[in-house]
């Protein structure tokens, strides 16, 4: 989830969306389950009428839109997974996907795996009010001065960028070293931000560096972290480094599902902008129990992503949080946890900002980036059959725009790569632990 230039392109949308975000988030969970049936019932018609994929799919199950009548019947139509987003690109794209502005995005995805997707206009419009509205609850207020310690390529010997625009600070995590930290604590000083946002490994390995060079001065009024897992240690570390509450958010590049974390400590789906199920074995499962996350986004017509998987672990509670807001409550939200990447010239490189560097490579059906010792690392790929040698090149292009030329990288074709206990494929495994306490 960010703040992008490019969603100014429809202020008016934005505004208003976010004074109805404002308004529906102390409504009722009975209103939010009956504006997703509407919404719903309005996507599947749309998918139906307009999308080949999903005609089809409905044909060959012997049902119509009208089955699905309530969400929770989202259980008859079978699961959609990146694979089958990749291997059935031209049909999951609306035949009138012109009428609704869409825009070709990329993810790296958690595998550092490309997918490609269209984004409609007024699913970037949901994503920045609903990002707007969790800041929101951090205690921003649009206008207000933030820094971001981000995935971010800043060219030239300056790793600090300032974007007027935005009334924002960008200091790349890229570049983050023990020799810059002066330099970032400087900047922060001066700018005094309202928000410090970051990958979770990131800004705790910013953190524990401040705290090393005992620099204790550093006081937004909010951390908000994203795009990781947010561990219990590193939250501890922030909250005593920056003296200040840590809100965590999740969401997908997809533009399919968005939760965001309130003055109480839970972390609320934005039922306005998708649908989230929680299922096990290919089942529903009950309050409070585990199982992996699937979404539908109510608001992707061009390109619509029904029961999407999103290959993360959660819970949700029927319980409502003592803020008083009707949306649903994440009990858990289990994402990527990485290891970073240290390299000899000093670098802390988050795994999630390397993810990115893998989106223009669409030969690449799995990757993952192994690091045994500082001077090297090795990138393990598994070749789809549309593999060419421009996937190497610009992938290695894009890892030396983030880990610098220093350290070594090696390429590996192996023919897969396994899996967690938990059934995940971590991306980034590195045997080089941080020397910072």
């Amino acid at each position: 989830m960010d703040f992008k230039l490019r969603y100014f392109r429809y202020p008016y949308a934005i505004y208003k969306k976010r004074a109805l975000l404002e308004k529906s988030q102390w409504f009722d969970k009975q209103y939010h389950k009956d504006n997703q049936l509407l919404l719903l019932k309005k996507l599947l018609s749309h998918s139906y009428a307009h999308v080949p994929y999903y005609r089809n799919m409905f044909k060959a199950l012997g049902l119509t839109p009208a089955d699905v009548d309530v969400p929770e019947k989202l259980s008859l139509l079978p699961l959609l997974t990146k694979d089958d987003v990749r291997n059935n690109f031209k049909e999951l794209i609306a035949d009138n996907a012109a009428l609704f502005d869409p825009v070709l995005s990329r993810s790296g995805g958690t595998t550092g795996t490309a997918l490609e997707f269209y984004i409609d206009k007024v699913t970037n419009v949901m994503e920045f009010a609903t990002v707007w509205r969790h800041w929101n609850w951090a205690g921003y207020r649009f206008g207000d001065r933030f820094c971001d310690l981000r995935g971010r390529i800043i060219r030239g010997d300056n790793p600090i960028q300032y974007d007027w625009r935005l009334n924002a600070l960008f200091l790349s995590s890229y570049r983050m070293t023990r020799s810059v930290i002066g330099k970032y604590a400087q900047k922060l000083r001066a700018f005094k931000p309202t928000i410090l946002r970051g990958y979770p490994s990131a800004i705790d390995i910013f953190a524990r560096l401040l705290r090393e060079q005992g620099i204790n001065d550093i006081r937004p009024r909010a951390v908000i972290t994203s795009s990781e897992t947010l561990l219990a240690h590193q939250r501890a570390n922030l909250q005593e480094v920056f003296g200040c509450t840590v809100y965590d958010t999740y969401g997908l590049e997809e533009r399919s599902v968005a939760a965001g974390q309130c003055p109480h400590g839970n972390l609320h789906f934005d039922d306005e902008y998708g649908i989230m199920r929680v299922i096990d074995n290919g089942v529903d499962v009950d309050n409070g129990n585990e199982g992996e996350l699937v979404c539908t986004g109510l608001h992707s017509y061009a390109m619509p992503l029904i029961n999407y998987r999103t290959n993360d672990l959660g819970t949700i509670s029927t319980e409502k949080c003592p803020c008083g807001r009707g949306l649903s409550v994440a009990r858990s939200v289990t994402g990527r946890v990485e290891d970073m990447i240290i390299t000899p010239d000093g670098r802390y490189v988050a795994g999630s900002g390397l993810s990115v560097a893998f989106k223009h490579s669409m030969g690449i059906r799995l990757s993952q980036i192994v690091q045994e010792n500082i001077d090297e690392m090795t990138i393990k790929i598994v070749r789809a059959p549309t593999y060419t040698k421009h996937d190497e090149t610009t992938l290695l292009a894009n890892l030396r725009d983030r880990v610098g030329n220093v350290i070594r990288i090696n390429m590996e074709f192996v023919n897969d790569i396994p899996l967690t206990k938990a059934g995940k494929l971590k991306f980034v495994v590195s045997g080089v632990k941080p020397d910072v306490r």
